[in-house]
């Protein structure tokens, strides 16, 4: 049987500035030879953005395709890349990579989809620890486990296609909606990210060693990685595009 497609995803809400940090994405990923021949790139946006994503795709060799969500808050925005197995044409697809658009690629993605990851299994970036609220820290049982324990950035996400990561998304969607929009909890200062972490803690489904060597956070200079992420501020566009500008300026 022929073997699925590779994907690579990225989401679009709430603010449309967040376009311009696509579009250096999509550069970026174009100046290191493109997606190859078995990658796909998708776009999860609102209706209203698609036009404008698709100009920004017109202007480069990199071809998209969208799935629109009618999702309008910074929170919605943020969890959008759980409803991945509510797109039709999932099935497609075997090795998926979920990228933050404060991102910028400097070298051959193929590399990324050629590790040798398990079926079941989340791979992240290693990055703060549990005891922390941006972690998990209001949502484990420190008691139970170490606070210390390290956690992971949801900004770069790489796993199989399967019925487990299907399972994790399914259950940390409804776990937000419990927390959210039944007990009426608050929303993380960093939205989604600890219900991901919690999720595949207690699922024992991650994996933060391998993604280690390819991903960094906030590089001060370009190195040998090949994807390069530049978090602040959730929901923040100025100091992200800022710092994305200026290590541009080191690359080219």
């Amino acid at each position: 049987m022929e073997s699925r497609r590779n994907l690579i995803y990225c989401s679009v809400f709430y603010n449309t500035d967040y376009i311009l940090l696509l579009q250096e994405l999509l550069r970026s990923i174009e100046r290191c030879g493109g997606l190859g021949e078995n990658t796909d790139l998708l776009i999860f946006t609102h209706p209203n953005y698609k036009d404008d994503i698709q100009k920004v795709a017109d202007t480069l060799s990199i071809p998209v395709v969208f799935f629109c969500i009618d999702f309008n808050t910074l929170f919605h925005s943020a969890y959008a890349r759980l409803f991945l197995y509510e797109w039709e044409s999932i099935f497609l697809y075997g090795t998926i990579l979920y990228l933050d658009t404060d991102i910028l690629i400097n070298g051959v993605l193929a590399r990324i989809f050629a590790l040798p990851i398990e079926p079941d299994c989340l791979y992240a970036l290693q990055e703060g620890t549990i005891g922390s609220s941006f972690w998990g820290g209001d949502l484990f049982d420190l008691s139970v486990w170490n606070p210390a324990t390290p956690g992971f950035t949801s900004g770069v996400l790489l796993f199989n296609n399967s019925p487990g990561i299907q399972i994790l998304f399914h259950d940390t969607i409804q776990h937000i909606h419990h927390d959210l929009y039944i007990e009426g909890k608050r929303i993380p200062d960093c939205l989604e990210q600890p219900y991901i972490i919690y999720n595949a803690y207690t699922q024992n489904k991650y994996n933060i060693k391998i993604l280690k060597d390819y991903v960094e956070n906030n590089p001060v200079c370009p190195g040998n990685k090949i994807i390069y992420h530049f978090p602040g501020g959730p929901g923040g566009f100025v100091s992200k595009y800022t710092k994305m500008l200026n290590f541009l300026k080191m690359l080219l």
